[in-house]
């Protein structure tokens, strides 16, 4: 059994690698670009992708919030990436909740634990994505 430091020091240690991961390495992809871009170009209302041509593909939510981000930090890996990190945090947290509510306390370390080291949400946790919110959403 996982006491609650332990789980506290791991949680501490996956959210420390994610964000010097978020700092340290530059957009890999062109997914990850070209997002950023819609993000630095967005007027709020319409995505766009390039100055004259509206991004229709996904919903704002996502440029919104990388956008305010771009406000708060500047525009950088960090700032672009910190969305998806903190909706991934948010899923955690609806994770404890609602397995506090159906289970023990043990079980709902298990679950956060569980959901926070699976490659696809640590990956995606740091990357400039729309996955974290869709997850967010649908948890």
């Amino acid at each position: 059994m996982l006491h609650r430091t332990g789980l506290i020091w791991i949680i501490v240690a996956l959210v420390a690698l994610r964000i010097m991961g978020m700092v340290l390495v530059p957009l890999t992809d062109t997914t990850e670009a070209r997002y950023a871009e819609i993000a630095r170009l967005i007027d709020w209302i319409t995505p766009w992708s390039k100055p004259d041509v509206p991004f229709w593909g996904k919903p704002p939510l996502v440029f919104w919030m990388e956008a305010l981000s771009f406000k708060a930090f500047g525009i950088n890996e960090f700032a672009v990436r910190l969305p998806s990190l903190l909706a991934t945090l948010a899923t955690s947290w609806i994770i404890w909740r609602f397995a506090l509510l159906t289970g023990t306390t043990q079980t709902a370390r298990n679950a956060v634990l569980i959901y926070i080291t699976t490659a696809l949400a640590y990956v995606a946790s740091g990357a400039v994505m729309t996955d974290p919110f869709l997850t967010l959403g649908v948890t």
